[in-house]
Formats: C-alpha cells, structure tokens, sequence
C-alpha cells in the first residue's frame, strides 16, 4: 500500500492540476475531499490521477490541459464509461448511463454524459467556462449526435436541402460535417450554421445553463439538455418559443444568506465564478457581474436559407433577408433595453433609505441553437452611487415594486425613468444630474407653456395632496429649483460645489417620491401623456 506521505503528494499534484471539484468527483468524497485516501482504492485512484495530472500541467505543445483531461474521459465506445467514471465507481461511486427512447435525445444526453466531468474544471485562466468541445474530439458519441440531428423530424428543417450540403474532398465520408444553411434570429443572432455547430451548440447550452444558475450535478445537466432540444424542436418547427434570458449587473451584490429574490415573472440571482465567466461581455475587461435576472423572452427563426454559392445572387438574398430581419431583431433589443433600464428604475423605487443602483454588465439570449454572445444592451456602464447590498428588507421591498411597476408603468414615463436614472445613477458632473432630473419632472407633467405652473403645481399637489401649507411651501421650493434649471440650459453661472451637489440630491429626491406616488394615482399612470397628468393633477378631483 502507498505510504499516506506518497498519498498526499498525488492529492496536491491532482488538486493543482484538476481543481478541488473534479478529483472529489473521481474519488468520490465529500468536499473538502474528506477521506481522499482513506482507503487502498482511493489510494490508487489518486495515483492515476497524478499521473493524468502530469499531462494537464505539462501539455504537448498546442493542447491546452483542460483538451487533455477531456480527451481521456471519452467513452470510445467503452461499457464502462472512460476513465474518470472509470475512477469514480472504482472508489464506490454510482453513475448511471441516460436512457430514453427518443434517438436524438438519447445521442444528445450521452454526449452531456460523456462531456460531463470537464465542467467540474475550474474556470481557464481568461475566465472562460471549459465547455467541452466535442467537435474537435473526434468523439463518436458526438457523430451520432449529428447523424441524428439531421434525420429528426423537426431539427432537420433547419437543414432543408441538399443544396445546402458541400462535400470536403479531403473528407469524402464526412459530408454532414459541412451540411449549412443561414438562421437568422428575432433575438438578434444570425449567420450562417454549420450542422455540426448547432449540434455541438445543444450539447454547451446545458453546461451554459447549469453554470449560470450554478447547478453542478450530472442529473441537472441532463434535465437543461432534455429542456433545450425540446425548445430547439419547436423553433425548427418555425414557432414562437420562450427561452432563458440573462442579463449581469455589477455594483449590487446580495446578503450573505440570500441567494435569489422573486421578482414577477423573473428572478435575481447570484453568480457563481462560472456564472460571472459566462455572463461576460464580449470585448469587455471591465468588473464582472456579480448577480444578474434570470427571466424568458421570445424567440423565433425569422428566415432559414441554404447557402447560395453565386455571389451576386447570394449579396440579393442577404439584402433582402436583412430588411426582414432587423426590424424583429432590433424590437427585441429595445424591450430588453427598456426591462433593464425598468429593473435599475425600480431598486431606485424600492430603496427609501439611499440610492442604490446596479450597472449592466452584459446581456444573454440563451436559444438552445446558437452560440450565444454576452453584450451590454441597458443602461450606463458607469455608476457614481457605491457598490450595495441587498437586505432581506430591500428584497422584500424590491419583490413589491416589481409587481407594481411590471403591471403598471406606462411608456409615456420612459422617458422620465431615463432621465431619472441618469440624474441619480450615472451623471458625473451635479449639475448634468439636477437637469436630467428636472426633466423628469417635465416627462411626468410638463407642457409647451406655463410649464412652471404646471409642472411645480401638479408635483406639489402630487406629493402634498393632504397638507395646504406644505403643500405651498413645496410649490415655492419647487419654482425656485425650476427657475435655476432654466437659468442654467441658457448659460447662467453654476454654482459652488457644495451648492450644486445639495441641489442634484433635492431634485433627485423629488424625481424619485413623484415617481412612487405615482402609482398610488391609478388616473394618473392611465393617462397618455404629461399633459393628460397635470390636468388630471389640477383641474381634476383630488380624490385619488
């Protein structure tokens, strides 16, 4: 039997190589790898480890480590599975093969069976997640895969012809290895698709999935696959599918104990290390997101086409396919920009006590087809409010706004929410910020002329609806903040410092107590523009 010093040195040669997660997998042991040489099998799994790990951290020239570690759990046709199941039920661990009886399920489940331990890596030096690429593997669980794709009923439909096939004459029996035809997307991706690529697309989508929502299990895994080609199916078919949208924000992180906060229809999560990796930017070296909201948006193919190999006739086609195309796309890049710009609008709503804000840090579409690319799509990338926490209070808070705010918001105020966020949030200069929240003010029940009466008139009754005498006194201040506002956007003299960052906060203030008594006035949020709201505000009855 290997001494426990040998046995000890094999551990930390396999946790620098493989991380903590994956040699617990293998040895099958709790984390912090309790007992992970406690008895002769682990013992000699630990050695096979360290000598795997040999290869991981001195990799021939042009392999990564991780291609390594991925390469030698492949089953090969193998019963039992390769060899880090191979590890893991020699230390007494259970691993069972997926089972179905629908064909290209099955492929895809066993591709995620056989891919599986690579995402108990730990993330790469540039932060990317280590999703297996199958393709490249020459794996032949992955070449069923794709044969299966292309006779599935409703998956082939996005390969329609055989004009779209290109025969490599270096690879004469590869022929599904060039099988394309160009998707354009309602979500904004589109391009042309590579049989294989999507197929290799379906089998990352469950691994993209569990890391963000940082599920770790092989069953669960399994479970996003199953989800995924179910949705995939239904948008060959050329239907409307709801699928996972993720958009990441950074300067807001959740108290310890919190994991996630319903909100509606969506839902605030934090991020893993991997999640954080997933969500990233494209291009982007700024902070990761630290938590993000997990909701569904539509998504749709809106054209399929095989490649046209004439180019004047092909530049037609693309032409054609574009102008029908980017409206759709360009619709739903808007609400997803107007529901991140609503989800930063109503923490400011839900927080009495101080501004706080979260700044969008990259946008996800999640189709099960394609390879998704995180961009930023909401808000500003800059925040001059500090980094926060979310309470168990501020949750709770957030949770009601968000009902209020989903079922209620008109677009008549976007603009005033936009201004709004950028007066609190984002503008570095105080006087920028005490003008944008003025025209807040405007947004909410301004008009073409007398808009000092109105517009100071209707936010003092709207505020001080009870109180006459407060209600006065606000009227008064009010005038005086509106009178500088004018001043100012016709070139009079900014004040001090001091001065102006005092007047930001109070226009800041009042921009964001009319925007939650707003709602508290149903009449009000009903009406089609600011000047429906004063006169409803002046004129109307008070009663709410």
């Amino acid at each position: 039997m290997t001494d426990p010093e040998t046995s000890a040195e094999h551990l930390a040669i396999a946790r620098q190589a493989f991380g903590d997660e994956f040699v617990a997998f293998c040895l099958n042991c709790k984390l912090p790898l309790e007992g992970a040489y406690d008895d002769d099998n682990r013992v000699a799994a630990l050695a096979e480890l360290a000598t795997l790990a040999h290869f991981t951290l001195n990799p021939p020239p042009g392999r990564d480590g991780y291609s390594v570690a991925w390469r030698v759990n492949l089953t090969q046709g193998s019963d039992t599975g390769g060899v880090i199941y191979g590890l893991r039920r020699f230390c007494g661990g259970e691993v069972q093969r997926p089972t179905s009886e629908d064909e290209t399920e099955l492929r895809l489940l066993e591709c995620i069976y056989e891919a599986y331990p690579a995402i108990l890596l730990p993330p790469s030096a540039n932060e990317i997640p280590p999703y297996p690429d199958l393709m490249g593997m020459d794996s032949e669980t992955f070449g069923l895969l794709v044969e299966s794709f292309l006779l599935d009923e409703d998956l082939k439909r996005l390969f329609p012809n055989q004009a779209g096939r290109i025969e490599d004459p270096s690879q004469p029996d590869k022929k599904t290895d060039h099988t394309i035809a160009d998707h354009w997307w309602m979500a904004g991706s589109g391009g042309t698709a590579f049989a294989t690529i999507v197929a290799n697309n379906l089998v990352e989508h469950a691994f993209r999935v569990a890391a963000l929502r940082d599920e770790r299990s092989l069953d669960a895994c399994l479970q996003h696959g199953a989800d995924g080609l179910r949705v995939a199916r239904s948008l060959a078919r050329g239907e409307v599918a709801r699928v996972l949208h993720v958009t990441g924000y950074s300067n807001l992180r959740l108290q310890a104990g919190l994991t996630s906060i319903p909100l509606g229809s969506s839902e605030l999560r934090s991020l893993s290390s991997r999640g954080k990796a997933c969500i990233r930017p494209f291009g982007e070296s700024a902070e990761l997101a630290e938590l993000a909201v997990f909701s569904e948006i539509d998504e749709q193919l809106v054209d399929l086409n095989p490649r046209i190999d004439d180019e004047k006739e092909g530049e037609a086609v693309h032409n054609k396919r574009w102008l029908k195309y980017f409206p759709k796309a360009q619709e739903s890049l808007d609400k997803r920009r107007r529901n991140a710009n609503l989800f930063r609008y109503t923490l400011l709503l839900a927080t009495t006590s101080e501004v706080i804000t979260a700044v969008p840090r990259g946008d996800m579409v999640l189709n099960p087809l394609t390879k998704p690319t995180s961009f930023p799509v909401g808000g500003e990338h800059l925040s001059v409010v500090p980094s926060a926490e979310v309470t168990a209070e501020i949750a709770t808070s957030l949770a009601e706004w968000t009902l209020r705010v989903d079922e209620h918001h008109p677009t008549s105020l976007d603009i005033g929410m936009r201004r709004l966020l950028s007066a609190a949030t984002t503008r570095p200069d105080d006087m920028d910020g005490f003008v944008d929240a003025v025209m807040c003010w405007e947004n909410i029940f301004g008009d073409s002329q007398d808009t000092s009466l109105k517009v100071c008139g209707s936010l003092s009754r709207l505020l001080e609806p009870d109180d006459s005498e407060r209600r006065r006194k606000l009227y008064e201040s009010l005038k005086k903040m509106y009178e500088l506002r004018s001043k100012l956007v016709h070139g009079a003299s900014e004040p001090d410092s001091a001065t102006a960052s005092r007047q930001r906060k109070e226009a800041v203030d009042i921009a964001i107590g009319a925007m939650r008594a707003l709602y508290d006035w149903p009449n009000l949020l009903k009406a089609r523009n600011s000047v429906e709201r004063w006169k409803s505000t002046l004129i109307g009855p008070s009663s709410r």
